[in-house]
């Protein structure tokens, strides 16, 4: 029941996959915090992370990855680490839950503010 309702119109949702329209730091008048991968792209390839597991979290992947080699065969020493990355995977998720909240808020900013210079005009 209900499933094929949906609240506003589908295509005026942010796409997560394109670059954003608005000024990344609008809203923010003492700058933002630049991300990084925490990580070199030698310390990458030492450990043997392949392309699609390079993101956010690769410097926790690392840490795994270098931790399973120092404990084998006791593998379970190394659950700090996989907790390390289910966390750091929380948090991206988080942050990019309030990029998409930002942009769909400055795009309804902006068509509010369209809506009123064509009602005053």
């Amino acid at each position: 029941m209900g499933a094929s309702m949906t609240i506003g119109a589908l295509d005026d949702r942010p796409d997560p996959g394109k670059p954003s329209p608005y000024d990344p730091l609008y809203g923010f008048p003492r700058g933002r915090k630049k991300r990084e991968l925490g990580v070199t792209e030698e310390e990458m390839n030492s450990v043997g992370l392949d392309d699609d597991q390079r993101d956010y979290c690769s410097k926790e992947k690392v840490e795994l990855k270098a931790c399973i080699r120092n404990n084998a065969p006791l593998w379970y020493r190394c659950y700090h680490q996989k907790h390390a990355i289910a966390e750091c995977y929380y948090q991206d998720h988080i942050h990019n839950m309030k990029e998409y909240e930002r942009e769909r808020r400055l795009a309804e900013r902006q068509r509010r503010i369209a809506k009123k210079k064509l009602m005053e005009g």
